[in-house]
């Protein structure tokens, strides 16, 4: 194992720079009352709104500015706002069914898609993994509900690390796919314009995902007719991304899970971590309701409580907020399946809605995107319900809407910075951070977990038996 050298804690922030942020808070919310202050190195606001939607502007807005001041966007936002007094943002502890081990090479905490892909990769690469898992089962939050969509990585941001990993872990798929033994669905995607502004962005998007090197190629509404009839006829050019592919991403985190245990290590339901042990030499156990395990790596892919958990180890340095996204599951036409998913010009924060396939005969239209300040408790609203189904139609007239199989709604774990929060965590070696994993999550999953593994491996904190990995993945 090679030592590479773990982060220490980051400078506090120079008060010239806090000047400059709550100014710039200040100008463009004149009449918040807030606090200003910096926290393990980053910006930290507190205070009190009066909607929720505007503590996520005003959120966005430090992001922004602190940003503009060096070439980090991660903030700490601690506001309330006063149409929402109470909200969930600590997870709910439910009954363990089994006690923990007493000691891990690696604890993983959170066994959603990304959570059981890096978990299961470690247990392969000869590592003794603890996976913990606060509900009852593995993919319970934006795993559950998603529509499985493995993204060509178009949209995201050159320099980010959405852009970087969505891209390689989309070329990732069809192996990890067959790994898995679960079904891929390669048919390509769509971004098509509806109206003459939509139809400008289009080229903005075709030259964003050119420069990355993704597969990307303009057609006319009559050429995309062709390829799928059922198009609406007011389509007027489409962006086709013919990589993109469809996937369920529960099926991924229970196969991931079998995997893991079929080499030696396991994962714990009903597990709630509830505080760390550290010295001075880092990170030395968890604290759980099912227990205490001792270990010196720990691997933080809590979802929406991501945050929750790097403040029971004193590592808070980011905030997420939870971003509701309610999908319309509807059966396929069983006589002529849908040919290709098509969705409309992406906004800043979501993909937008549309129609997309899934593997195994049905449609997901939607989602939506709506900021809400309850974590956990995630109800889909008639408006939304609507707009998908108004966004839908728009682009396939004809898709038929009598046989829904499901409405449901979950939230997704967002940045201020809108961007991935992946490494170690700066002053705590031992701990590392796999937070704010939105859209495109599930396209970047494999290579989320590549990542994990080369950084930990060069700080020489897991160890590799390429003979066994070789053994289980052929």
């Amino acid at each position: 194992m090679s030592s590479g050298k773990w982060a220490g804690p980051r400078p506090e922030i120079d008060r010239s720079d806090i000047d400059t942020l709550r100014n710039g808070i200040a100008e463009r919310f004149p009449d918040l009352q807030f606090e200003l202050s910096s926290l393990n190195g980053r910006p930290r606001i507190q205070g009190e709104t009066d909607t929720w939607d505007t503590a996520v502007k005003v959120g966005h807005r430090l992001s922004d500015i602190w940003y503009e001041l060096g070439d980090d966007k991660e903030v700490i936002v601690d506001l309330t706002s006063r149409d929402a007094p109470e909200m969930a943002t600590t997870p709910p502890i439910a009954g363990f069914v089994s006690a923990v081990p007493e000691e891990a090479d690696v604890v993983v905490i959170g066994a959603g898609i990304v959570g059981t892909i890096v978990a299961q990769k470690l247990a392969v690469l000869g590592n003794r993994v603890v996976l913990l898992e606060s509900q009852l089962r593995a993919g319970t939050g934006a795993t559950r509900l998603n529509n499985g969509m493995v993204h060509s990585g178009f949209d995201p941001k050159p320099g980010t690390l959405k852009g970087l990993l969505n891209v390689e872990g989309n070329r990732l798929w069809d192996k990890l796919a067959s790994d898995l033994g679960i079904k891929l669905l390669r048919t390509g995607s769509t971004v098509v314009s509806l109206t003459d502004d939509q139809d400008e962005r289009i080229e903005e998007y075709y030259d964003r995902g050119a420069a990355k090197g993704v597969p990307v190629e303009i057609i006319s509404g009559d050429e995309l007719r062709k390829i799928e009839p059922r198009m609406s006829k007011n389509i007027k050019r489409a962006l086709m991304t013919p990589t993109t592919g469809y996937i369920e991403a529960v099926e991924a985190a229970e196969k991931s899970v079998e995997i893991l245990r079929h080499v030696g290590s396991n994962v714990f339901y009903g597990v709630t971590v509830t505080g760390f042990e550290k010295d001075e030499t880092g990170v030395t156990g968890v604290d759980t309701n099912a227990g205490f395990i001792k270990t010196k790596l720990v691997i933080n892919v809590a979802g929406l409580f991501a945050d929750h958990v790097a403040a029971l180890a004193g590592v808070r340095d980011f905030t997420l907020h939870a971003r509701r996204g309610t999908l319309v599951i509807v059966r396929d036409d069983k006589d002529t399946p849908y040919r290709i998913g098509a969705g409309p010009v992406p906004s800043p924060y979501t993909k937008g809605g549309g129609v997309t396939l899934r593997p195994y005969g049905t449609l997901s239209l939607g989602p939506s995107a709506v900021e809400q300040p309850d974590r956990f408790h995630c109800v889909p609203t008639q408006e939304e319900i609507d707009w998908i189904l108004e966004q839908s139609v728009l682009i396939y007239p004809e898709i038929d809407l009598s046989h829904v199989v499901e409405v449901e709604a979950r939230s997704r774990a967002s940045s201020f910075g809108e961007d991935f929060i992946i490494g170690p965590a700066a002053g705590l070696p031992g701990f590392y951070n796999v937070s704010g994993i939105q859209s495109p999550g599930v396209a970047a999953s494999p290579a989320i977990a590549n990542k994990v593994v080369t950084d930990l491996l060069q700080l020489g904190r897991i160890t590799t038996n390429t003979t066994h990995y070789r053994e289980v993945w052929r």
